[in-house]
Parts: C-alpha cells; sequence; structure tokens
C-alpha cells in the first residue's frame, strides 16, 4: 500500500540542506568563541547562550537567501531534481560552492576580526590580492595551514552529506495540491526567514547588541550577513555617486581643517593626526566643578515648529508645551539633522553630523567607536536609557543606542498593551513607563532618551477620552494630524507635572525638541522647513533665563555639546557641534541622501551632491534664486557644507572618528 504523501521529496533536501547549513553555522559560532575564548572567561554563560539564539537569526537569513536558487529549481515540474539527475547534479554543485565560500569566508574572518575588530568588510577585499609582501605577513603571522586544513575537513564533510541527501531522493508521486501548497508555505518560510522578523523594516544588525559585553554582541553577528550590508550600502552609495560627488576639495585634510577651524575659540586639544576631530574638550567654567544634574532629552515625533502656539500657531494645539516655555530657555532657530527619525539619532548623541546616502545608523561602520553623550556619562556613573512605545529594533535604534553607551532600552515588549495605534503604544503611556524607569534607576544620575511616536502618520489616536479639536473645512488628514500633535503636547504637560514631584526634579534638565518636522510646504527646492523644530531647555530650578527666546540657528549636532557645558564636563570626545550658548553666531546642516542645506546668517544654501545648487534668504519662501545676487555668500556657505559633508563622510567610511 502506497504512503500518503504529505511533503514532495524535493522539499524533504530543501529543508534537510536548511539544518545542514544552520549546524555548520553553529559550528562556526563555536569556533570564534574558542578563537578568542580568554575574552569570554568573566561573561554569564546566559549572555554566550542567547547570543547563539540571536546569532541563529542571523544564520537563518542568510541560508534562506542562499536557498532561494534550490527551492526555484526543485520546484520546477519537469526538470526539478526529483526529475532530472543534471539539475540534481547542479543543485548539489550549488550548495557545495555556496557552502565553500561560506566557510572560506568564515575562517578568514577568525584572524580578520582580531586584526580589525570588527567582522569582515570590505577592507578584508582591499587586504587580499594586495602586493607580494601583504600576502607574505599573511603566511608568516598567520597559522594558514592549519586553517587551511581545518577547511579541507569541513568541506569533504558538506560534500559527503550533501551528496547522500541529493542522491538518495526517489521518484515518489504527489498530489499536485499537496505540491501547490507546500510551494507556498516554504515560500513564505524563505521570505520570513530572510527578513529574520514578522514586524515592520528588516533586521539589522543592532539585532545582536543586547548585551554590555561587545564581544557578545559581535559574536551574535553573521560575518558573511555583516560584509553583505557592508558591500551593499557602499556599492548603493557608489551608485548614487556619493563617495566621489562628496570630494568637493581636492584633499580630505582640507575638509578637516576648516572643520577644526571652527573650533578656534573653544578649550580643545586634539590628540590624534589618525583620528582628526578627536579631541579633549574643556567645557566648563573654570569656576565650578563637574556636576551631576540629571539630563532627560525628551524627543518628539514630527514636533513641528509650525505647529506650536508659542511659535506662532493659532489653533492652540501646544498649551502645555507653552506654558513650559515660560520658565524655560526656547530655541526658535532649531533644525533637526534630516527629515527622518534616523537621522536624529546619531547628530543627536553623538554630535555627528548627517552624512549623504544611507542613514548612519543603519551602516555597520555605525559599530565603531564613536564618543557620545551617552556613553560619555555612562563613564561618570550615570544609569543610561532609552524608552520607546515602539519596536526598538525598527531603524536599528536598539542596536545604535546600545553600542553607544544606552544601557537600558525600553520597548513595546516591556509595555501592557492598553491603548496602541499602528506604531506601539501612544505616548500617555510612554510617559507612564519613562516614570517608572527613571524612579527604578534614579538611585545614581541618569541619562534618558524619551521617544514619542503618536504624532506619526498616518496620525491613529484610538477611541480614547481626549478633548480633540473640529476645525471646519480642514483637510481630514491634517486634522487628524493637529489631534495627535495636541494629543501628545497634553501627555507632555501630565509628565512634567508628575515628574514635578519627584526629589530628584530640581535636579534635573530636560531638552525637549523635535525628531523633525513634516512637509506642509513645497517652495523651495529642499525646504528646511521639514526640520524646523522648536528645542526647549527646561530646567527651572537651574537655569535662571526663564522665558528667554534665543534666534541663534543650531541643529541637532549641538546638543550633546551643549549638555557637556551644562554639567561642567571635562571630556575626550569627536564631537562636530558646538555649546549653543557660547556664542551668538550658529549654523545648522540638514541631509536628506543626495540632498543638503546649510542655514547661516540671512541666508540658507540648498544643494545636491555634485550640483551647482542655489541660495536662497532665509526666512524668503517666494523660491528666488539669489545665486547671481550674492555670489560669495553662497560659495562661503557652499564651501561649509561640504566641509561638514566631506570631512564626516570619510572619516565614517573610514573608522577614523575616535581611537
Amino acid at each position: 500500500m502506497n504512503k500518503i504523501c504529505l511533503l514532495p521529496d524535493e522539499y524533504k533536501v530543501l529543508i534537510k540542506t536548511f539544518f545542514i547549513q544552520l549546524i555548520l553555522f553553529l559550528i562556526f559560532r563555536m569556533l570564534f568563541v574558542a578563537r578568542y575564548f580568554s575574552e569570554f572567561a568573566k561573561i554569564p554563560f546566559i549572555d554566550i547562550l542567547k547570543s547563539f539564539f540571536i546569532g541563529a537569526r542571523f544564520d537563518i537569513s542568510l541560508i534562506s537567501y542562499s536557498l532561494i536558487p534550490i527551492f526555484i529549481v526543485n520546484s520546477l515540474p519537469f526538470i526539478g531534481i526529483v526529475k532530472n539527475r543534471i539539475s540534481k547534479f547542479i543543485v548539489l554543485s550549488y550548495a557545495i560552492i555556496i557552502n565553500s565560500i561560506f566557510t572560506f569566508m568564515i575562517i578568514v574572518n577568525l584572524e580578520f576580526f582580531g586584526e580589525f575588530n570588527s567582522h569582515l568588510n570590505l577592507t578584508a577585499i582591499e587586504y587580499f590580492g594586495t602586493s607580494a609582501p601583504i600576502m607574505s605577513m599573511i603566511w608568516g603571522h598567520y597559522p594558514i595551514i592549519r586553517y587551511f586544513l581545518l577547511f579541507l575537513v569541513i568541506i569533504f564533510s558538506l560534500i559527503f552529506i550533501l551528496y547522500r541527501v541529493y542522491f538518495r531522493i526517489k521518484p515518489k508521486t504527489c498530489n499536485i495540491f499537496i505540491r501547490i501548497i507546500s510551494f507556498l508555505i516554504l515560500g513564505g518560510f524563505l521570505f520570513l526567514g530572510i527578513r529574520g522578523r514578522a514586524n515592520e523594516g528588516v533586521m539589522r544588525w543592532g539585532t545582536a547588541f543586547f548585551s554590555e559585553y561587545n564581544i557578545i554582541n559581535q559574536t551574535a553577528q553573521n560575518p558573511i550577513h555583516h560584509f553583505i550590508k557592508d558591500y551593499y550600502y557602499s556599492t548603493k552609495s557608489k551608485k548614487k555617486g556619493i563617495g566621489k560627488n562628496v570630494q568637493y576639495f581636492a584633499d580630505n585634510n582640507e575638509a578637516i581643517r576648516r572643520i577644526k577651524n571652527q573650533f578656534s575659540l573653544e578649550k580643545n586639544e586634539f590628540l590624534s593626526d589618525d583620528f582628526p576631530m578627536y579631541k579633549f574638550t574643556d567645557f566648563s567654567d573654570k569656576i565650578s566643578l563637574e556636576k551631576r544634574y540629571n539630563i532627560v532629552i525628551i524627543l518628539m515625533e514630527t514636533f513641528s515648529a509650525e505647529l506650536v502656539g508659542c511659535m506662532g500657531n493659532e489653533h492652540n494645539l501646544t498649551p502645555e508645551f507653552d506654558k513650559l516655555v515660560q520658565n524655560g530657555i526656547l530655541f526658535d532657530n532649531f533644525y533637526s539633522a534630516g527629515i527622518r527619525s534616523n537621522r536624529s539619532f546619531a547628530s543627536t548623541i553623538c554630535s555627528f553630523p548627517p552624512i549623504p546616502g544611507k542613514s548612519m545608523v543603519l551602516m555597520v561602520e555605525a559599530q565603531q567607536k564613536i564618543p557620545s553623550i551617552a556613553s560619555i556619562l555612562k563613564e561618570r556613573g550615570y544609569s543610561t536609557h532609552f524608552i520607546y512605545g515602539g519596536d526598538t529594533e525598527f531603524d536599528n535604534m536598539r542596536g545604535f543606542f546600545k553600542s553607544k553607551g544606552v544601557d537600558h532600552c525600553i520597548g513595546d515588549k516591556d509595555f501592557d498593551k492598553k491603548f496602541i495605534n499602528k506604531w506601539g503604544a501612544l505616548d500617555g503611556d510612554l510617559f507612564d513607563k519613562s516614570l517608572d524607569v527613571i524612579d527604578k534607576y534614579s538611585e545614581k544620575p541618569f541619562f534618558s532618551i524619551i521617544y514619542t511616536l503618536t504624532n506619526h502618520e498616518p496620525f491613529d489616536l484610538p477611541n480614547i477620552d481626549f478633548d480633540k479639536i473640529n476645525i471646519p473645512n480642514i483637510d481630514e488628514k491634517l486634522l487628524r494630524n493637529y489631534n495627535t500633535f495636541k494629543y501628545t503636547d497634553r501627555e507632555l504637560g501630565r509628565f512634567i507635572r508628575e515628574f514635578r514631584k519627584k526629589d530628584y526634579f530640581d535636579n534635573t534638565i530636560f531638552l525637549i525638541f523635535g525628531d523633525h518636522s513634516k512637509a506642509y510646504h513645497h517652495d523651495l527646492s529642499f525646504d528646511y522647513r521639514k526640520s524646523h523644530v522648536p528645542l526647549l531647555i527646561y530646567a527651572p530650578s537651574i537655569l535662571d533665563s526663564s522665558g528667554y527666546i534665543n534666534h541663534k540657528i543650531v541643529g541637532q549636532i549641538d546638543i550633546a555639546p551643549t549638555i557637556c557645558s551644562l554639567l561642567n564636563l571635562k571630556t575626550e570626545n569627536s564631537f562636530f557641534g558646538h555649546n549653543i550658548f557660547a556664542s551668538n553666531k550658529g549654523s545648522a546642516l540638514i541631509v536628506n541622501n543626495s540632498k543638503f542645506g546649510f542655514l547661516q546668517d540671512d541666508f540658507y544654501y540648498s544643494g545636491k551632491l555634485g550640483e551647482s545648487g542655489m541660495l536662497y534668504k532665509y526666512k524668503d519662501f517666494s523660491g528666488k534664486d539669489y545665486s547671481k545676487q550674492f555670489p560669495k555668500i553662497k560659495k562661503k556657505l557652499k564651501e561649509k557644507a561640504y566641509s561638514y559633508l566631506q570631512s564626516s563622510y570619510n572619516l565614517y567610511k573610514e573608522k577614523k572618528i575616535a581611537e
């Protein structure tokens, strides 16, 4: 009696190949631990175990990619591996070749990591295939023969196992319905495996950053996945001409020299020629010692300056924020680093300019040592937190913040499910959770970043008890935006009132500003109003300039140096920004892929990499280009913009930000 066919043999082969590769990557990860075993001595075993489980997600993503050709060939009705011996041989050869490549790269990575403190990246391509002296050094410095024998053992074992799997297939009749269902299910699993997660957004390298021990976070990564991502982003940048077109000055040192000259009036000691922006800065007033104030950054989603009452909006959307301004210091010409949240993160905590192309927090280079205000305060005994009501792995937030000194990352999984929208917990619950988290760690000074999300498209506000506004003859989407904006303002006010009851309120400095604005206008080619947000520094018990409005142009890269100044710190850093209280003159750089803008004094330069650009008058939205009337001003602003773009881009890609 014939057995019922529940799964076609060609898909059984696919599943077996999947698990063979998964076991192979498990062995690779164990080899990595063995190679750097001394660094794991003081690490809890549970962290090591967790790194293997997280690492399996990266492995599965890479394996799923590699299995797509096998899946396609196996599914072909007449020339699949069950029907055709040649197809069977081709698929087997492919499986052996791809796994041989994987094995070779993993073995190379064992020593590459020790040399460069990074998993495989494009440096490996530059390193291999070079001159004879380099190859001679590799031969003399590393145990090549031992690794070659290891490679042979793994490959011959794979050939033996895969041959048995592929050539033991026997033709079996299977119902066409079963074949279709199997195809759809396995195709779905491969798709999910490639993404690495069921939530919005694909898995990023930041998923691996869960521990305070860097070696554990590196163990969780897959070196080949790391290399592919590095290659992908670099290739994408080249196709867009970013690497070439960002080179405005003939010499990178000229761009860096221009940036350094802007620090001439500050107390800086540059520490290394190899890391040009790495310096020791005395932010103190020479009178007081370092302060131990708590710092709370409230990063407000799409907190557009145009909707703020004290900045001219007539719809009373921000009564709570407007009250806070009366006892704080408002910077009304403050600009975000870009028009997406992920560009705000690095600029805010690392004082690093936004770079052209893909946001830096998504790239593998973001794992390098970049001093941040979080890491600086952590070294001084501060408890550090990032609190968000959504998925902290989206846009690589969790990984980036963990790698930059933030110990505790709170996300949607830490919330009781009360009211949620498309993005996660509403801001009311976010602020409640923030109070709980800060209370928990308040025995030490704390640095907390609270990132709101309710005021995000599609501006979904569930049916909660809230006094919504209703404006006749207004676009429905804009009205939803107004209401989520007002809701977030209400919850901000409630949070500050609850915080004021805490013993540590009088010792806390709040910095409240938007991650970016919104495109309400289209008058300019690259409209800076999409980045115009308010900045409020609120500490009524500490700062004595309550109700003061500062009109200087400043940007998010100025946040970290300003915090250092407020705390009277003397510290090593690689900041590009300035203390906003230090002078009457400021500027702001805004970047979106290959487009960028630079604001200073009474003008705004708007450009695109490799193109001439246009010059506008600040707050003149007629769209008139003043390039011909003020060619020297245009040249000056363009050069200043490119000095930031070229120096930061090259230092970042070459990993020369800090020692």
